[in-house]
């Protein structure tokens, strides 16, 4: 039999029976509309983590100091927090650093260290995080300035008093206009040490862009780590961490390889301690596969439904055998051959589960575009997925078609002429 005239009679057999041929398409479409819209919402889930990771310094250029590992291959005996102070990364050696990668970096933060104050501005009082930190530590974290500016250079050098302030400091001393917050002067209170800081910027709240990211609301003061000696009882020898922002995303790898280097030139005599570039892109990568994991879990039980519907298609086809049984022997009586009956029967239940494979994609894209967009992050579902789909519903119809038409092809033509 031509593979058209197959089609055309799977088509009339279709149109016979609507009711029918809807409901059986059911199954099939929403097995494949529920694996189309939930990979469309892993694609956008994961393209929003990525983003949310990249804004909070994942894809940066972590330098830490650690005990050298043994020769031997043993566990280090130096944990990260006995580093001694003569270990530490000083500011000259970060400044070295700057230069030596130049113009592939935006900028290098350092924290050292932090301490818990006690803040006051006339009668209002409060306590705060005050954090000791270079010029770009603030721009770095990629935080939104809404008034004022950055700590600068000058800041540092100059050994300043000055700070920049989170919005939960802005909403309790300056009733949440951070313009009015510039200029004014903060007493803090660190263990009995007193400073007067004059706030010179303020910024807002880094917004996450997925669901599954979290923001940190805690009151915080940014003061150049120069000021250091005035709030603390420890002053201040180095840094453990400097935290590089590479200038653009390719320059990432190139600027970890220029970083380890400098870290080994830098360490090279120290027979105890070195800096090691953390490699966080692994971590990237670990998350990257948890969620692509977590989608193909996903999709592979809502998958299941393909399953069924492909059940309701051989129940139906079934039936449609029995009902059409004289009709079958009547066309094997004129000289159809059983091959030509089973493909007809094989057409039929192809095109049952193609049509609503195709109705199925249309129906989960919208469900998926509608679900991303109120994620905010609008996407299109996967090509492979969709490709898939098409391919394991066709896969269902000639799966639970064959027995249908097998059984239509072996019919004794006597039999099936004498059937009522």
């Amino acid at each position: 039999m031509d593979p058209r005239e197959a089609l055309r009679l799977a088509a009339q057999s279709l149109r016979a029976n609507k009711m029918r041929s809807v409901l059986t398409l059911l199954g099939v479409i929403i097995g494949i509309a529920s694996v189309i819209s939930i990979m469309s919402l892993g694609k956008a889930m994961q393209q929003q983590v990525l983003a949310d990771f990249e804004q909070f310094g994942l894809n940066d250029v972590n330098v830490q100091v650690q005990g050298r590992q043994p020769v031997d291959g043993t566990e280090t005996l130096y944990a990260f927090d006995d580093v001694p102070d003569s270990a530490l990364i000083t500011p000259d050696m970060a400044d070295e650093l700057e230069a030596y990668l130049g113009g592939k970096v935006q900028g290098i933060a350092l924290e050292g260290g932090s301490a818990t104050a006690r803040i006051t501005r006339g009668l209002n009082e409060g306590r705060a995080t005050v954090s000791f930190v270079n010029d770009d530590y603030v721009a770095v974290q990629r935080l939104p300035m809404t008034a004022g500016r950055l700590l600068n250079d000058d800041d540092i050098t100059g050994d300043r008093s000055v700070a920049v302030i989170s919005p939960e400091v802005v909403e309790r001393y300056f009733n949440g206009d951070p313009e009015s917050a510039i200029g004014a002067t903060l007493d803090v209170d660190v263990e009995g040490r007193f400073a007067s800081l004059q706030v010179v910027g303020a910024y807002g709240r880094a917004e996450a862009t997925s669901v599954l990211a979290t923001t940190w609301e805690e009151a915080m003061l940014y003061v150049p780590y120069t000021a250091k000696p005035k709030l603390s009882a420890e002053p201040l020898q180095g840094f453990r961490t400097l935290q590089i922002r590479a200038a653009s995303k390719d320059l990432t790898d190139q600027v970890a390889a220029d970083a380890a280097t400098w870290a080994e030139r830098a360490y090279a005599e120290d027979p105890d301690y070195t800096a090691k570039v953390l490699d966080t892109k692994r971590e990237l990568d670990q998350v990257n596969q948890t969620m692509a994991t977590m989608s193909l879990v996903v999709s592979a039980i809502g998958a299941i439904s393909l399953l069924v519907g492909g059940i309701g298609v051989m129940n139906i086809m079934l039936v449609s055998v029995t009902e059409r049984t004289r009709e079958i022997g009547v066309r094997i009586a004129l000289g159809a051959t059983r091959r030509a009956v089973r493909m007809q029967f094989v057409a039929e239940a192809m095109m049952i589960c193609l049509l609503g494979g195709v109705l199925g994609i249309l129906l989960g894209t919208a469900i998926g575009m509608a679900g991303t967009s109120a994620l905010g992050t609008m996407v299109l579902p996967p090509l492979g997925a969709v490709v898939i789909s098409l391919a394991f519903s066709l896969a269902i119809g000639l799966f639970f078609g064959i027995y249908p038409a097998n059984r239509a092809a072996r019919m004794n033509p006597i039999e099936a002429l004498r059937h009522e």
